[in-house]
């Protein structure tokens, strides 16, 4: 059970990979990628060794992107670190460059425990959440993958929004510049300094949609946040949009014609698009169930197939998936899609959507 700190995320089981192998169309279906400048792909489940995980998406899909958690995302018990598997994989990740990006354990509240200081728990879950957080970008660095990670929360009666944005500030500084075992035995692996493989982790802070008591739902707190990093470690925080979470928070209908473009000026303008490095693609939850109804502005993460939801789902809104597509494409920002039941199912209808653009993403050669 999690507690008031965190939230089920619509990605905790991830995608089965066997939803997205090229053999789900017609037998004798041939799949060419036309244009790897898209770096699409979606969050899957990990297999036993990294190796396999990769080589099932390398090998057997059409994605050149994924999304995938290293260990539990319900534990902070750093990764498990098979050196040989890691650099097996690392391997494969340079010969199909892939982009693979990590997401981190859902129990970390950088900002330590809601009530701050205040609660006794405090100093005990901070010092957790750094060693699962700075073992996981140790990990990140053998895959050349940065980590997203869930801000943090604060409960207002105890800590202030802007106290809550210092103390994320403050454990950012601490896990980009913690030297550790495993930092050691990488430099030596890739036969560069520690110091050099320390300045390779790199954290991707994930947009809250305003739920409870979370931080980071606006651009704005995603920017003090930034700026209350150290100067010269700035270059290895990022920042990943999840369009379910911007919708919740009532910031843009990214379904509306010319959203899209005040969505890149306003976060240019008030974070620097240096900082922005992927997307969470994802629809917002229509349901009958009050609890699972996500529309614009109710302060709800619920995920929802592409076209099937609050933002694309309608006649006049589903053009904006390929609006979307297009920009990220042009901007060079990937783009990982977390839908509730089926990959395929957004695969299936966002190369339909591209099929007749300047930039396709696939040509599909059906059998004679």
């Amino acid at each position: 059970m999690l507690d008031q700190d965190h939230e089920e995320c619509s990605c905790d089981s991830g995608i089965d990979i066997a939803d997205l192998v090229i053999n789900d169309y017609k037998e004798g279906t041939q799949l060419n990628i036309i244009d790897t400048s898209y770096r699409y792909g979606f969050h899957v489940t990990k297999f036993p060794s990294m190796l396999k995980t990769i080589l099932r998406v390398t090998r057997e899909t059409p994605l050149c992107a994924m999304q995938v958690y290293i260990s539990s995302p319900k534990s902070k018990i750093p990764p498990k670190f098979d050196y040989q598997d890691l650099m097996a994989t690392r391997k494969e990740m340079i010969r199909s460059g892939i982009y693979v990006v990590i997401h981190g354990c859902l129990l970390y509240n950088l900002a330590g425990t809601v009530k701050g200081d205040k609660d006794s728990n405090y100093h005990q879950a901070l010092a957790s959440t750094l060693q699962g957080l700075v073992a996981e970008l140790d990990f990140g660095v053998m895959l050349d993958a940065g980590i997203v990670v869930h801000p943090g929360a604060r409960d207002k009666k105890f800590v202030t929004p802007d106290t809550g944005l210092e103390r994320i500030s403050k454990c950012i500084n601490i896990a980009l510049t913690r030297k550790t075992d495993e930092s050691l035995k990488i430099s030596k692996l890739l036969g560069i300094t520690q110091a050099e493989v320390i300045k390779r982790r790199r954290i991707i802070l994930e947009n809250a949609a305003g739920e409870g008591n979370k931080l980071c739902s606006t651009f704005e707190e995603i920017a003090e946040v930034i700026k209350g990093v150290d100067k010269e470690l700035r270059s290895q925080v990022k920042v990943c949009i999840d369009t379910a979470h911007i919708h919740g928070r009532g910031q843009y209908d990214l379904g509306v014609k010319g959203q899209i473009d005040k969505m890149y000026k306003d976060f240019k303008k008030i974070v620097g698009m240096e900082y922005l490095e992927l997307f969470h693609f994802n629809d917002s939850m229509i349901s009958d169930k009050k609890a699972n109804d996500a529309p614009l502005g109710s302060r709800k993460d619920r995920h929802q197939q592409l076209g099937e939801g609050y933002i694309f789902g309608t006649d006049d809104r589903v053009d904006c998936i390929t609006d979307f597509m297009l920009k990220a494409r042009e901007n060079g920002i990937a783009m990982i899609g977390e839908p509730p039941v089926s990959g395929m199912k957004d695969w299936v209808v966002v190369c339909g959507l591209l099929e007749n653009t300047k930039y396709p993403l696939v040509e599909v050669i059906s059998p004679k």
